[in-house]
């Protein structure tokens, strides 16, 4: 069963329709260590707040019993490298388990219809990916997305993904065999409550997730419209590096737009220069601090 704490935000999501903004607005005006402790004042929250409580407890219950998980920014298990950015979800429903490995993930994305090119490209990275210990992350949308996934579970890789649906539902439709199976093997996360259907709002709020949650973004390939330029601007406003493919510098102004600011982003022209990039970044972070004589802080720090 959830924590107090989460089952109290729960209640105060849901309270109203409240929204995550106005939540945590009021949670600003009233600190967490009071609002949310083990020992709830609940009548600071108004009437009827204990019964939105034991309906929160009834609802994860229930999901629990579905084998949903639920846990929000006041659970242990709540990934540190989400709870590290300023846009992250309150509450994650998820199916499988998390891992230390997590935070060394590589979302991989791009668009819904790649070409021979890209899936040649996604077939020879992957397992690279793969052998140097990263889990490979993901939305489950058509094209780059599932081919992704799906190399990666063809060489046993710890997968992950992140969809724009609630948790229950499956979107495209015939994702679903490979949306069981890594929500059985793997990990599978949504945002949104269970039940909540696909939106144009929801997807462009997943790739945020999947920014955050990855220690860095693969981009294979893209349009100039391409939603995947949602999570390269997140990935900038996260400080996650980039990694784009020479036909998507070449192609899109956003993607040159990006290397011009100075941001974090490299561009790769093959698998094998994508895999170094992996590799650098990965040794980047990695790196323990190295002190000088004369610094009082870390070099590099």
């Amino acid at each position: 069963m959830s924590d107090k704490e989460t089952l109290a935000l729960i209640a105060l999501l849901q309270r109203d329709k409240s929204r995550w903004a106005d939540v945590r607005v009021a949670l600003e005006k009233i600190p967490a260590s009071i609002l949310l402790a083990r020992d709830t004042p609940v009548d600071l929250l108004g009437d009827g707040f204990q019964d939105s409580i034991e309906g929160a407890r009834a609802q994860v219950a229930g999901w629990e019993a579905d084998g949903i998980g639920v846990s929000s920014i006041y659970s242990d298990n709540y990934p540190a490298q989400l709870r590290a950015v300023h846009d992250y979800p309150p509450l994650l429903f998820w199916r499988g388990r998390f891992e230390q490995s997590d935070a060394r993930s590589v979302a991989i994305v791009g668009t819904r219809k790649p070409s021979s090119g890209a899936l040649d490209f996604i077939e020879e990275v992957v397992p690279l990916i793969a052998n140097a210990g990263h889990p490979v992350v993901s939305g489950l949308a058509r094209g780059v997305d599932s081919a992704a996934m799906r190399a990666s579970l063809n060489v046993s890789n710890r997968t992950i993904g992140i969809i724009g649906t609630g948790i229950r539902g499956v979107y495209p439709p015939e994702n679903r065999q490979i949306q069981e199976q890594v929500a059985r093997d793997h990990l599978l996360i949504s945002q949104f409550w269970p039940d909540a259907p696909p939106t144009k709002q929801t997807f462009p709020m997943r790739n945020h997730v999947m920014s955050a949650f990855s220690s860095m973004t693969l981009i294979v390939e893209a349009s100039e419209n391409s939603g995947t330029r949602i999570q390269a601007r997140a990935a900038t406003k996260h400080a996650r590096p980039v990694i784009i493919s020479r036909a998507v510098y070449v192609s899109t102004t956003w993607a040159k737009d990006l290397v011009a600011n100075g941001y974090d982003v490299t561009v790769v022209s093959n698998a094998r220069e994508a895999i170094d990039a992996v590799q650098f970044i990965a040794s980047r972070h990695d790196a323990p601090p190295v002190w000088t004589e004369r610094a009082l802080t870390p070099a590099g720090a």
